[in-house]
């Protein structure tokens, strides 16, 4: 074990059948500002997602008032939660997706956590 860390294995002993050590490996000490070139190989960036702030609107033009004003005018166009969120979704993860480049494992999340915190706040509730 590593003198750092102790629950770290610095020593790997590969044991046969037969009860006798048949290799033994020291592992060299990790150092996390170089990581192995396997560990980083096909590690993409992935764009933030947009539009879920009140600060990044979609579109141009339109100023962060605007916006939370269009994001209420479909909270009553929508009439519940439910639907509200279904139309969040629908819209801002096809932009976020198709014209930003966005993964849609961070898409769908973000969006919908907007999506609440925007019903909640224009509502009083969710």
């Amino acid at each position: 074990m590593s003198d750092e860390n102790p629950d770290v294995q610095v020593i790997f002993v590969k044991i046969g059948e037969n009860g006798k050590v048949e290799r033994t490996h020291h592992f060299e000490p990790f150092d996390p500002q170089h990581p192995l070139p396997a560990m980083t190989e096909g590690v993409e960036q992935r764009p933030a997602v947009r539009h879920v702030t009140y600060e990044d609107p979609p579109g141009i033009g339109v100023t962060p008032d605007e916006y939370r004003s269009m994001l209420a005018a479909t909270i009553h166009q929508t009439g519940s939660l439910e639907m509200f969120v279904e139309a969040m979704v629908r819209i801002l993860v096809n932009d976020n997706i198709k014209a930003h480049g966005v993964h849609p494992e961070d898409a769908v999340p973000a969006v919908t956590e907007f999506a609440l915190k925007v019903y909640a706040e224009i509502t009083g509730s969710v």
